[in-house]
């Protein structure tokens, strides 16, 4: 994505601050598809997120027993002792991305209106939200399946392994990674529409993708300090509190809406609940 704005900054250098077309004047192909996209991206994003959940557990479901009872049972019992079929680890790094996103949206939104560009758009629009969502997820989708076919899983910064080994581990991988494909086919429709169709220009979409890449890189760097569970859940409380008193002191709003409250409220509850099963298995081991 890096290299693709980069070619097109330099052969569009006039445009590369101007809309592709003016969407307030010209009619957008497909408007009234966008959220019909955007719903099948999060629904794509959701399943990938559920199957990662119980990645690698072979238990049996009791009789009657689905998926949804299982996460059910997580939220309503709190018990650190509880017998989950979830995948302790995957499901931790699933959360941890969302919640570390939500931190960096914050941020996001606070250097966006300090760069109070407007073009493409009636508010600041400097930082492409778009770009900076999707390329931000399918990193840390990549990065995941990745770590979990690596045959090294110590080694957190592999993005790429050899073909070989990708042959002999997929079919653990085959439906999350069928997914995942969805996610993807679905992402670059939107970063494509949001590019053609005038909702950001090139500069903004470039700001967008290189503060993905900055927040993907933070999250790997935080991943590969390997801190205690309770170090890394005050962390993240900690920076997620910062990001809010940031773009509210700033900005004088907290860019979320009733619906994304209640499910990082959710995340969180999840999070610590897993991470306090995930500290209670490595004593019981001991």
């Amino acid at each position: 994505s890096f290299i693709l704005l980069k070619l097109i900054a330099a052969t569009f250098y006039e445009s590369y601050n101007q809309c592709v077309i003016d969407r307030f004047i010209q009619v957008v192909p497909w408007q009234s598809q966008g959220r019909f996209i955007w719903y099948a991206t999060l629904a794509f994003l959701f399943c990938f997120n559920i199957q990662m959940f119980f990645y690698g557990n072979k238990t049996p479901a009791p009789s009657g027993h689905n998926v949804f009872h299982d996460i059910l049972e997580l939220l309503i019992v709190w018990d650190p002792k509880i017998k989950t079929r979830l995948n302790l680890e995957t499901t931790h790094r699933v959360l941890f991305t969302s919640i570390w996103y939500s931190s960096s949206y914050c941020i996001l939104y606070t250097l966006r209106e300090f760069l109070a560009d407007r073009a493409c758009s009636t508010h600041s629009n400097s930082i492409s939200g778009h770009y900076a969502f999707h390329i931000y997820f399918i990193l840390n989708t990549h990065h995941l399946m990745v770590s979990l076919l690596n045959p090294e899983p110590e080694k957190l910064r592999t993005y790429f392994i050899p073909y070989h080994i990708i042959k002999q581990r997929i079919e653990t991988l085959f439906w999350p990674l069928v997914t995942f494909i969805c996610f993807l086919i679905m992402s670059f429709w939107t970063l494509y529409r949001t590019w053609r169709y005038g909702y950001h220009t090139p500069s903004q979409i470039l700001n967008g993708t290189i503060f993905a890449y900055v927040v993907h890189s933070l999250y790997i760097l935080v991943l590969e300090s390997k801190l205690d569970h309770k170090i890394e859940r005050a962390l993240l409380i900690a920076i997620q509190l910062f990001s809010l008193a940031v773009v509210y002191f700033s900005t004088g709003v907290i860019p979320f809406g009733f619906v994304d409250y209640a499910v990082l409220i959710l995340t969180w509850y999840l999070s610590i609940k897993v991470s306090i099963t995930k500290s209670r298995f490595k004593v019981d081991q001991k």
